[in-house]
């Protein structure tokens, strides 16, 4: 698979709540870092992990968003993304994010690996 096929895969994973299909995109070795929007740094696979499973049962929240950019150089491949993040809180009240996606993947072993997944919230003009 190509470094925008497996992008793609990994996307439409997340969009789909597919848990199966996004872990057969991600470093399951330790290599893999993930920054959340409020700043708090996960490394550890199995957090990762528990964490997108939660994620992908809660129906409430949609994802849109719009590639920016993506760059392929020898061995890795990064995407830059906008998103708009609509959920519910606690108390049911709906919320609206925007942030910047930024996604590390890097190809080793004939496949394309994401290792590196930043969240970084902005205010919309």
């Amino acid at each position: 698979m190509t470094f925008e096929e497996t992008l793609e895969k990994h996307l439409t994973a997340v969009r789909t709540r597919d848990l199966e299909s996004f872990l057969e995109t991600v470093a399951k070795d330790g290599t893999l870092t993930v920054i959340l929007p409020n700043g708090r740094l996960l490394g550890e696979f199995s957090e990762i992990e528990e964490l997108h499973h939660d994620w992908f049962g809660d129906g409430d929240w949609r994802m849109h968003y719009e590639v920016v950019s993506t760059h392929e150089a020898e061995g890795f491949g990064t995407a830059l993304l906008k998103v708009r993040y609509l959920d519910v809180d606690a108390h049911g009240d709906p919320y609206e994010m925007h942030y910047f996606l930024y996604l590390v993947f890097e190809h080793r072993g004939g496949e394309w690996l994401l290792i590196h997944d930043q969240n970084t919230t902005f205010e919309p003009s």
